[in-house]
């Protein structure tokens, strides 16, 4: 079932005590900033969704184990999820976000300790409803929309391509590569001021590296 957050929460992220707290209010205006930006495309449909897949879990040859986990750099830009195999929607017109998560089996939580609940990860990443990716073919056709736009392009620096996403049944749906990519490339150029902190702040860290092996 869905949970809905009824008002804006304030949450952040940190990787152990006394380390930045990295405000999620930061990806927020993220979103802002390219809901802004798309708002302003040529024949946009202002009821489509923009739809992002996340950075899946990869494991170690042909072992059980898997490989420590980097997002994917636009989903992180725009949400500042770091669990894996995640799927993200944002109402272009609104940008009401919508995050689903796989839903993990109970004895998940013997070998990798508790598993967040909706409400929590509702709480934790301050969107507007969260759900299960199983849940998400049949929520994306309740919404019926126009179009879904998606990530594809080149990166000029790697020249690798941003892979597209993919779920069964994302051929029922209208999808766009070609809008979303420009867009979310200039909205990363210029950083926020909430991203200015964080960068000054792990440069700092950086820095001090440096000194102290020097």
């Amino acid at each position: 079932s869905a949970v809905s957050q009824l008002e804006s929460m304030s949450s952040t992220f940190q990787l152990a005590p006394h380390t930045y707290a990295v405000p999620m209010e930061m990806h927020k205006e993220s979103r802002q900033k390219l809901v802004e930006r798309l708002s302003k495309v040529s024949n946009i449909q202002k009821n489509g969704l923009v739809f992002l897949e996340g950075g899946k879990s990869v494991y170690h040859h042909d072992t059980d184990r898997e490989l420590l986990f980097r997002q994917e750099s636009c989903f992180q830009y725009l949400f500042g999820v770091s669990e894996p195999d995640c799927y993200a929607a944002m109402h272009v017109g609104t940008g009401r976000t919508v995050l689903f998560f796989p839903r993990l089996p109970a004895e998940y939580a013997v070998w990798m300790g508790h598993i967040p609940t909706p409400e929590e990860l509702l709480q934790r990443y301050g969107v507007d409803e969260v759900r299960f990716v199983d849940e998400m073919k049949e929520w994306l056709a309740a919404q019926n929309p126009p179009v879904l736009y998606v990530n594809y392009g080149l990166n000029s620096d790697s020249g690798s391509h941003f892979k597209l996403p993919h779920f069964d049944g994302i051929e029922g749906f209208t999808t766009d590569k070609d809008v979303l990519h420009p867009e979310l490339m200039e909205c990363r150029v210029i950083k926020s001021k909430k991203e200015l902190e964080l960068m000054k702040y792990v440069n700092g860290i950086s820095a001090e590296a440096h000194k102290a092996v020097m």
